[in-house]
């Protein structure tokens, strides 16, 4: 019999506990419901956002794999070309001037300050890796065409 009573006493309280929790005022729940929903438009803000970066790294990183390789390529051409101009120099039997070594020098220094360069890569966002390809194109342009207009200048 006690059972009985304890059973419909704890049954008891806990439907009272239910109705009191389920009496809360309507504009109570609209402003929790409300508080979720932004809640939850913020976390998917960022996530989309998140999303967003993760894209542009990794097609920065295609872009950054296929420019060094493409890059790596030219200061091998570079060396070549460096390699074969001393090298014809020797074989023609005309002794290298003063200013033309040192021209060798510089452009081998420079390729080499290129490769160090190459080989740091870069860690930074869009738009640094634009202006850090754009920088390094233009320096690997002007040394591929100091060397043109060395030979140029060799042969007249």
């Amino acid at each position: 019999m006690k059972n009985i009573v304890l059973f419909f006493l704890i049954s008891s309280l806990f439907f009272a506990g239910i109705n009191l929790i389920g009496c809360q005022d309507s504009g109570q729940k609209v402003q929790e419901a409300e508080a979720k929903a932004e809640a939850a438009q913020i976390a998917l803000t960022k996530a989309k956002q998140d999303s967003i970066d993760m894209a542009r790294k990794m097609v920065t990183d295609e872009e950054w794999q296929a420019f060094k390789t493409e890059t790596q390529a030219k200061i091998k051409e570079n060396n070549a070309n460096i390699a074969t101009l001393k090298a014809n120099m020797k074989k023609s039997g005309k002794k290298m001037d003063d200013a033309y070594t040192k021209n060798m020098d510089a452009f081998e220094q420079k390729n080499k300050e290129l490769e160090a360069k190459l080989d740091a890569g870069y860690d930074n966002g869009r738009q640094e890796w634009g202006e850090f390809k754009r920088e390094f194109s233009h320096d690997m342009d002007e040394l591929g065409q100091a060397l043109k207009d060395l030979t140029v200048n060799n042969k007249q």
